[in-house]
């Protein structure tokens, strides 16, 4: 019970509307939900979740320094891996193709 009032007490380090899309992710909706309630399209919903998180982590790794601890959970950072890892010949041919001069075409996207 005290970790969740924990919790609590870090979505008031945000935004609101930020705070939303956390809590609407840790409660296990799913983005299409997300986006609906937070009237954002998914790829904003997700950019500003991720940053969300990194905020809490920074404001908590910050006022952990400050209370002269020192240790604590590991904080999430940039790097950070939010996609699974290729193969070694996915990565290969997935390379950008240095002929076209940077125009590459993403897959999805139809030029």
């Amino acid at each position: 019970m005290s970790r969740m009032e924990e919790c609590f007490d870090w979505l008031l380090m945000l935004n609101p509307e930020d705070a939303r899309i956390v809590w609407l992710r840790a409660e296990g909706a799913r983005w299409r939900q997300v986006c609906i309630r937070a009237g954002v399209v998914r790829s904003t919903a997700w950019r500003r979740w991720v940053a969300a998180l990194l905020t809490i982590s920074k404001k908590l790794e910050k006022l952990d320094k400050s209370k002269g601890k020192g240790k604590g959970a590991k904080p999430l950072t940039a790097s950070t891996r939010t996609t699974p890892r290729q193969s070694s010949a996915d990565a290969e041919d997935n390379r950008p193709d240095p002929s076209n001069f940077g125009r590459d075409t993403f897959p999805g996207f139809d030029a």
